[in-house]
C-alpha cells in the first residue's frame, strides 16, 4: 500500500502540472493568436470548441487531483481505489481496450485540435472528426469488453 500511496502522490503532481500547462497553453494561444476573417459560424464555433476542450482538460485534471488527494487522507477510500485499480476484471478490460494509449491519443488530439483552430479551419475540423471517431471507438470497445468479460 505504501508503493500505491507514493505512486498516487506522483500522479497528483502530474495532474496539477497538466492543469497548469493547459491553462498556460490556453492563455498563450488566446493572447498571441492572430485573428482571421471567417464566416460567422466559424467565428463562434472554433473558439467555443477550443474553450470547451480546454475546460474539459482542466476540470478533468482538477477532479482527478482532488479525488487522489482525498484518498490520501482517507484510508478507506485509498483502499477502495487500490482495489478498483488492481481488480483483475477491470485490468483485463483496460488492457483489451488499450486504455492508456487511447487516453494519450485523445488528450493529444484535443490539444492539437485547440491549437489548429487558431491557424486553419480545415485542419481544425479534420482533427475534430478524428477526435470524435477515436472517442467513439474507445467507448464502443469499452462497452463491448465490459459485457464480454
Amino acid at each position: 500500500m505504501k508503493e500505491y500511496r507514493e505512486g498516487l502522490k506522483r500522479r497528483i503532481s502530474w495532474f496539477w502540472a497538466g492543469c497548469v500547462g493547459v491553462l498556460i497553453l490556453g492563455a498563450g494561444l488566446l493572447l498571441f493568436a492572430r485573428t482571421r476573417q471567417e464566416e460567422a459560424f466559424m467565428q463562434g464555433f472554433v473558439p467555443g470548441m477550443q474553450t470547451g476542450f480546454l475546460a474539459v482538460m482542466v476540470v478533468s485534471c482538477l477532479l482527478q487531483a482532488t479525488r487522489s488527494q482525498r484518498a490520501l487522507k482517507d484510508e478507506a477510500l485509498l483502499k477502495r481505489m487500490y482495489i478498483a485499480e488492481t481488480d483483475e476484471r477491470n485490468r483485463l478490460i483496460r488492457d483489451k481496450v488499450g486504455n492508456t494509449g487511447f487516453n494519450t491519443v485523445i488528450g493529444l488530439l484535443m490539444l492539437a485540435t485547440v491549437v489548429a483552430g487558431y491557424f486553419d479551419k480545415t485542419i481544425f475540423l479534420t482533427l475534430l472528426a478524428t477526435l470524435l471517431c477515436t472517442t467513439l471507438i474507445k467507448v464502443g470497445m469499452k462497452i463491448y469488453y465490459g459485457k464480454r468479460y
